[in-house]
């Protein structure tokens, strides 16, 4: 019986090459699965801000058209301050029948499902400082003059199509200039107000017509400064 003149086995030449194919189909598969979760979370934040759109237009029919201050704070009690001396996601927490506590245990509890978004978790969920924030995640926009500390009247926003109302931030607050985002992240990848590369190259925007969109930084801040329109 004749035996083959060819060893079984790989030979280090095809070892070589399966290995070398396999780093490739990584290297071109890594960027593919981080930009699907990317998506992903950004289908989340999406329908979350969708939730408190909603919500933002169920406080204003129970408060006389009013939207909630941003904040409420006793040294600086605006006109119309917040009735439930609080930030405005408190407010309109009973609308979003979640419970909000702190960053920790919603987290915890509610997975980033209409509070939080899921990309926020995952970036700061080893950040103690940011832990702390009652309602990191998403920070409403100044829509009016006073809007830190009173509540505003739907009727009085000219082009609420055009009017952010909340989007992707690392605080409460989405009041943002140029400045605030030129200078990039801190060194705990923090912008302070706003976070506008929260998925990737864009963020999320709610509009007060209950729009939502997601934007380049250059666009929302347009937007925010009120040099473009939609």
């Amino acid at each position: 019986m004749n035996k083959s003149l060819h060893p079984s086995g790989f030979t280090l030449l095809e070892l070589i090459a399966v290995v070398s194919l396999v780093f490739v189909l990584a290297v071109l598969l890594v960027p593919m699965l981080r930009h699907s979760q990317q998506q992903a979370a950004s289908g989340a934040c999406m329908s979350n801000l969708r939730n408190i759109g909603s919500a933002f237009h169920l406080y204003a029919a129970e408060n006389n058209g009013l939207l909630p201050a941003m904040r409420y704070r006793a040294s600086s009690v605006g006109g119309n301050p917040n009735p439930g001396q609080n930030n405005w996601q408190f407010e309109i927490i009973p609308y979003l029948d979640v419970e909000s506590t702190s960053f920790k245990t919603i987290s915890q509890k509610y997975g980033g499902q209409g509070v939080f978004c899921p990309a926020y978790i995952r970036e700061f969920k080893q950040n103690t400082s940011a832990q702390t924030l009652k309602t990191g995640g998403y920070g409403m926009a100044k829509i009016s003059k006073d809007a830190y500390d009173s509540r505003t009247a739907m009727a009085t926003i000219a082009n609420p199509s055009s009017t952010i109302l909340a989007g992707d931030s690392d605080d409460y607050h989405l009041a943002i200039d140029s400045r605030t985002w030129a200078n990039g992240p801190d060194g705990q990848g923090r912008f302070g107000s706003g976070d506008p590369i929260r998925h990737g190259t864009t963020a999320n925007y709610l509009f007060v017509d209950g729009h939502i969109l997601p934007m380049t930084q250059e666009r929302a801040e347009a937007l925010l400064l009120g040099t473009e329109s939609l």
